[in-house]
């Protein structure tokens, strides 16, 4: 197949179900047909074609991303729900030779365009609104990357994931490669724990390994999640931005409970996915920790001048180095043809590390903010807010302060709000929200939360 999945796993497993949907299922050797015709379909318009694909949780893309990575064809991947505007800004941007969506394929042109040899992938770094950057990764990151996740998680070939998150984002991605290169199944699906459908979807179909991000979680616990007996689920992940510390207890307790496994883990689309993971023995003793770097990487911290810090519990910039740190960032298609690849990733995360070596991320060097004149770490205002028994949404920039509650807590939230941050009421406002607003990767929506907090500020 590729050197992400190697071809013996899939002749192995050639009669197990491969992929299964709401629709149907997919066993090894039907995924290995369907990736040839896609071959042969990408394969007839120019040499090395750039595809774009909407990633949707179906065969037909899935065997789309397959058939680019065995053939060496550098794929786009973007969220499904993408706009039309959203979908024409990125043909603009990158110049895609195909476009795959909506199960057809469209010629857009047959120039040939200048594409490093290396790359093979890109992500965005925006969710679902088709802004920002994309992360160019190659055949060796993902590669690396599955192999380390596979190192530390015990996917095996009798294992069966059940993976709601979008394909086109990195965790999700990263669940797709890892269980595939192992031969175990995929059990793909568009219900959420709202739907009946999905609980009886996991009680009854063998699902043996879940994974999400915090929101997901928070609403699996809400749902009453860890009441659930699940004899077969084996072990459930947690990545995609930090999980509140109650939450991280109350599923390690489950897990010690009912012998399962917790695995708490940290990563990037700019290293393929994973950097680090909590040994699941320790979950219960740090639950806000992120735990140590994973197989082939390693972790550490420099201060603001760029000096690595020795001392545990110092805060600094959190600093990666592996093999699967990616080959740089893509605006448009001026910038595929070269890449100059660091060998250390600067994460942008602060964090420290304590007397076991374990991790602790605590927040972005980005979410810090000036009011007054004085620095103001949005994180840990939400931390301060936490340890108060309110759940808040704190974004900001500089001279201006938004923080997103509940309707039921604006009062409370307005008082703490004025005890914990000294600066003129000008710079604050506090939101309600009944929901907090995600982007599509689930992760909280802070740009959205900024938007509201700026017109309810200058509406008056």
């Amino acid at each position: 197949m590729s050197v992400v999945f190697p071809e013996d796993v899939f002749a192995c497993n050639s009669e197990k179900a491969a992929l299964i949907t709401d629709e149907g299922s997919c066993s090894y050797a039907e995924l290995q047909r369907h990736i040839a015709e896609w071959q042969e379909k990408l394969s007839s318009t120019v040499e090395r074609p750039l595809v774009a694909l909407a990633m949707c949780g179906n065969v037909d893309s899935v065997s789309c991303y397959l058939a680019c990575l065995k053939s060496g064809f550098p794929v786009v991947l973007f969220h499904p729900g993408l706009s039309a505007a959203g979908q024409q800004a990125l043909i603009t941007r990158l110049t895609p030779n195909l476009l795959v969506a909506d199960n057809s394929l469209t010629v857009k042109h047959q120039r040939c365009i200048p594409v490093a040899g290396e790359l093979a992938l890109l992500l965005t770094t925006s969710g679902s609104t088709g802004g920002g950057k994309f992360v160019a990764l190659s055949r060796e990151n993902l590669a690396a990357n599955t192999a380390s996740i596979c190192g530390y998680l015990p996917v095996t070939s009798e294992d069966k994931t059940l993976l709601t998150m979008p394909l086109s984002y990195s965790y999700g991605l990263s669940v797709l490669n890892t269980h595939l290169a192992k031969g175990a199944t995929v059990r793909l699906t568009s219900l959420t724990p709202m739907d009946r459908a999905f609980w009886t979807l996991l009680k009854d179909e063998g699902v043996t390994s879940l994974s999400g991000v915090p929101s997901f979680y928070e609403m699996l616990l809400r749902l009453r999640f860890n009441r659930q007996l699940l004899p077969e689920l084996a072990y459930f992940t947690q990545a995609g931005g930090k999980l509140k510390e109650a939450g991280v207890k109350t599923l390690a307790e489950y897990a010690d409970k009912h012998n399962k496994q917790c695995f708490i883990m940290y990563g990037q689309t700019e290293t393929t996915a994973r950097m680090a993971y909590l040994d699941p023995h320790t979950v219960l003793r740090k639950p806000s920790a992120a735990g140590k770097a994973i197989p082939g990487g390693k972790l550490s911290l420099c201060d603001e001048y760029g000096l690595l810090i020795s001392e545990p519990g110092v805060t600094g910039e959190l600093l990666y180095e592996g093999k699967n740190v990616m080959l740089g960032y893509v605006s448009d298609h001026t910038d595929l043809a070269v890449f100059s690849p660091s060998a250390v990733l600067h994460t942008g995360d602060l964090a420290f590390f304590d007397e076991d070596g374990d991790y602790t991320i605590t927040g972005r060097l980005k979410r810090i903010i000036k009011l007054a004149g004085e620095r103001v770490n949005l994180d840990g205002l939400e931390a301060l807010f936490a340890e108060q028994g309110l759940e808040v949404k704190v974004a900001g920039e500089d001279n201006f302060l938004v923080t997103a509650c509940r309707e039921s807590e604006m009062s409370e939230a307005e008082s703490r709000l004025k005890s914990l941050v000294s600066a003129p009421p000008a710079y604050l406002t506090v939101r309600a929200f009944s929901d907090w607003p995600l982007l599509g990767n689930g992760k909280t929506d802070y740009q959205a939360i900024l938007k509201a907090g700026r017109d309810k500020h200058d509406n008056g």
